[in-house]
């Protein structure tokens, strides 16, 4: 380990593949080389990442940064920076799940930005206060019982405790979610692009998958109502917008096929019950609109 003072009061420090510094950090953008966890001492640190602002005030709140994200932002802020090696903060990580966890799952925690408000920063700053001035056999008695393994593991305590603790119950459970998702998205997009067309609940089933009970489910618990009763407000929102800004030529029958209905009274039925407006109404404001 090594220790010192650079010429504006910054401490140094060394800690096995722990780079450690503290004292006044300026505003940082652009993608890291190392992750890295600020935790702030004095004040306040912000994080902005596009049009997203998050304020981190000490001395409870620490952030973690990724490497090479080059969208995030850091103000000017007082305390500890410290530079980590992925590799040894995903070994730590490995070993605290108990090697139950997949690699590639931990290396995919590392990748995100991640704030944390734990009465654990105060910890880890009396732990990282421990280092100061700390030089010879100081220095290699922390290194030989394991303070770096400490640190590593306080870290991941405090930032993916959460992830490491969930049951296998857990994981389960959000990767069915993940997949109800992905299923969904994947059927909202194949109704939209058939819209002009007659759908059948067995169109439903075959595209998806699922069964019509279990797409009938599917739908109401994440969108409150059952699958034909979505793809008709979906015919009937695209219609009003197509009434809205009209083109040369266009019709509520006209309108009324683009969108998949056969029968002009159902289509005239359906949109006043939905929007309070007979189409023709919306097509003839917006022709006089134009």
């Amino acid at each position: 380990m090594l220790s010192g003072r650079e010429p504006d009061g910054v401490l140094t420090l060394k800690l096995g593949s722990l780079q450690l510094c503290r004292g006044h950090h300026g505003a940082a953008a652009g993608a890291q080389p190392q992750p890295q966890v600020l935790l702030p001492l004095v004040g306040s640190l912000c994080l902005r990442k596009g049009n997203l602002e998050q304020i981190l005030r000490s001395p409870s709140e620490l952030l973690f940064l990724p490497a090479g994200v080059p969208e995030l932002h850091t103000s000017a802020f007082h305390g500890w920076r410290l530079q980590l090696s992925s590799d040894a903060l995903t070994a730590q990580l490995l070993c605290l799940s108990g090697q139950q966890i997949p690699r590639s799952r931990v290396q995919r925690w590392l990748v995100e930005a991640r704030p944390v408000s734990s009465a654990g920063g105060a910890l880890l700053s009396q732990l990282l206060h421990l280092l100061e001035g700390q030089r010879g056999e100081g220095a290699r008695l922390l290194l030989a019982v394991g303070f770096e393994e400490l640190l590593l593991r306080l870290l991941g305590l405090l930032f993916w405790g959460d992830l490491l603790t969930r049951t296998p119950q857990a994981e389960a459970a959000e990767t069915l979610q993940a997949t109800r998702t992905r299923i969904l998205e994947h059927l909202q997009a194949w109704i939209r692009a058939h819209l002009d067309t007659t759908i059948h609940v067995e169109d439903l089933e075959r595209v998806s998958g699922y069964s019509s009970r279990s797409l009938r489910n599917l739908f109401r618990d994440r969108c409150g109502i059952s699958p034909m009763a979505w793809i008709r407000r979906e015919r009937l929102t695209i219609a009003l917008h197509l009434l809205r800004e009209p083109s040369l030529g266009t019709t509520v029958s006209g309108v009324a096929l683009a969108v998949g209905y056969q029968q002009l009274s159902q289509f005239s039925r359906d949109f006043l019950q939905l929007h309070g407006r007979r189409p023709s109404a919306v097509l003839r404001q917006s022709m006089g609109d134009g």
